[in-house]
């Protein structure tokens, strides 16, 4: 019996033995794949063609309808129905606009459409009834003016755009965006990570911003056909686009350990061409991350100096062995001067010692403040006399 166990468990063992090993486990960390694409941690430019792209030059003419059917729908103004409750603004007109615009995505089957038709053309009714804007007739284009129904006696008129195509392109960029796959991370880089950044500490939008950072939505929001935050990243698609954004370079980037070759360029950078969600993936999926690790080296480790501005970059190391990301300094620097709007949502207030320019470790042992080595003698000295006293009335009763 036990040579016939010793064989079973040998025949076992060969068996075991003899299969061949399992292959090695793929390495699928995007902070290290972004890296390697980083040259001083800044990323390689975009070179990929994007002929798949629903928005390219090719595919647009399926996704879009005559520019003369739009912008003479687009001039619906809209009848309340008071027969609902609560009552509500109806566009026929606007509705067979976006139905004619939604029949042409189905049929190009460039990205696929929620399956739900009614709440679908509802949430596409939202957004272009949002994104119209009331313009003068006479700053018009004249191409578009000709448009304008002969019934129509407004001085003013609806677009989206006072461009070609009234608007179209953008209407159709925000579909693209909502209901199909953002822009690939390849697309973002170091250049137009900083422009974002820019844009999200800007005084115009700051208050909305923290709202959006915080996740806060009132009811009236829960209830609109249209995302809030969306609408917040239309208006920061604006910034993101105009020429006019002023990008003030901190003196540290220059230092030999920063960017002295000026390689970071937000001003020069493919800025244009991007939708309001991209800028909000972007930022959720690119910035924040990143930004939130190097935030907890720089609250918590040490051996990289002060608390200095010039000092965050000694921990922009991603991961060991990668470059430096000396980009998330100059988004630090941002934030510093916008009083930690974007490091208190990706982690948490900074520490009363990043204020004082101290290593961490080292809270109690400024010059000044409440740690300062004056003011804890002094109330240790206090203490011992407070001592002192308790024990002198003890004895005397």
């Amino acid at each position: 019996m036990r040579s016939m166990k010793l064989q079973t468990i040998c025949t076992t063992l060969t068996l075991t033995c003899s299969i061949d090993p399992p292959p090695p486990i793929a390495n699928n960390n995007n902070d290290d794949n972004d890296n390697r694409n980083d040259n001083n941690g800044i990323a390689a430019a975009d070179d990929d063609d994007d002929d798949d792209e629903p928005l390219s030059e090719t595919n647009l003419p399926k996704i879009t309808v005559d520019t003369a059917t739009f912008v003479e729908q687009l001039q619906e103004v809209g009848e309340m129905n008071t027969n609902k409750s609560p009552p509500v603004m109806e566009y026929k007109e606007l509705t067979k606009l976006v139905n004619a615009i939604y029949n042409k995505f189905k049929s190009s089957k460039l990205i696929d459409l929620p399956k739900n038709k009614s709440r679908t053309i509802k949430k596409m009714l939202g957004m272009l009834v949002h994104l119209r804007n009331h313009m003068d007739v006479h700053e018009v284009l004249p191409e578009l003016r000709a448009h304008l129904p002969s019934t129509s006696t407004n001085e003013k008129m609806y677009l989206i755009d006072n461009n070609a195509s009234g608007g179209q392109e953008r209407y159709v960029s925000n579909l693209v965006a909502k209901f199909g796959k953002s822009k690939p991370a390849s697309q973002r880089n170091p250049s137009l990570a900083i422009r974002i950044v820019i844009c999200l500490c800007h005084q115009s939008v700051r208050a909305g911003v923290v709202n959006y950072l915080k996740g806060r939505r009132s009811r009236g929001e829960l209830d609109s056909s249209y995302s809030t935050s969306l609408a917040l990243g239309e208006v920061i698609l604006k910034l993101f686009e105009s020429d006019d954004l002023v990008i003030d370079r901190p003196d540290m980037m220059d230092l030999p350990n920063h960017d002295p070759n000026h390689s970071i360029t937000p001003e020069e950078c493919d800025y244009m061409n991007r939708t309001a969600q991209w800028i909000l993936d972007t930022w959720n999926t690119y910035i924040k991350p990143k930004y939130k690790k190097v935030l907890t080296k720089w609250y918590k480790q040490t051996g990289g100096g002060g608390r200095e501005l010039e000092d965050f970059v000694n921990y922009c190391v991603l991961n060991h062995g990668s470059p430096v990301a000396v980009w998330l300094a100059w988004v630090y620097a941002i934030d510093h001067e916008a009083d930690f709007i974007l490091a208190s949502v990706s982690a948490g207030r900074p520490p009363q010692f990043i204020s004082g320019n101290q290593e961490a470790g080292f809270e109690g042992t400024s010059s000044n403040g409440d740690g300062s080595p004056c003011l804890l003698l002094l109330k240790s000295l206090i203490f011992q006399r407070r001592g002192r006293q308790v024990r002198r009335q003890a004895r005397s009763r």
